[in-house]
């Protein structure tokens, strides 16, 4: 039995070395850093380094929200610390990112959460939030600046990052795809 568990120890900390090399050397805007850091928080959870894994957790959530394991992983942490209100609280903020994922649904309804599930987030995308921010600023009657509004440039924050070359000169956005 002994040999079993010191096996899995040294698995996780193979892992732990992995992720954690990844971390320091990979960009800072990585597009898998926060799988990285979620899955090196559920490896530090399973070697009961609990502080390490619930802020390696926040910070994966924190930077993608839509990872359900993150927030079940944590979750479960804090029900082993018979944190019962702040394990509802995480599953909860899981389901406005994830509201579709059946996990946190079931682990909500064990918690004691209340149907209907809650209300999912909505991201307000940017150039919304400006008009909403101008739209009292307008007379009701005077329709030029609404147009003026719409035929303004958007902030330069909006213009997209230029996308990563992957697949084919014919079908530049899979991969995976033949010409």
């Amino acid at each position: 039995m002994g040999s079993a568990n010191k096996y899995r120890q040294g698995t996780l900390e193979a892992a732990l070395h992995n992720f954690d090399y990844m971390l320091t050397n990979a960009p800072a805007d990585f597009s898998l850093r926060p799988e990285i850091l979620m899955n090196r928080g559920i490896a530090l959870s399973m070697m009961k380094r609990t502080g390490e894994a619930v802020g390696d957790l926040m910070k994966a959530i924190e930077a993608d929200p839509k990872q359900p394991r993150a927030y079940m992983t944590l979750a479960d942490m804090y029900s082993q610390q018979k944190n019962r209100a702040k394990a509802l609280e995480t599953i909860t903020e899981g389901l406005r990112h994830n509201p579709d994922t059946k996990s946190l649904q079931r682990r909500y309804t064990e918690l004691g959460g209340k149907l209907p599930y809650p209300a999912p987030a909505e991201p307000v995308p940017v150039a919304v939030q400006a008009d909403t921010d101008a739209a009292p600023t307008a007379e009701p009657g005077s329709t030029p600046s609404v147009e003026s509004a719409d035929s303004a440039p958007p902030p330069p924050a909006e213009t997209p990052a230029a996308p990563p070359k992957i697949g084919s000169p014919t079908n530049p956005y899979c991969r995976f795809c033949p010409d």
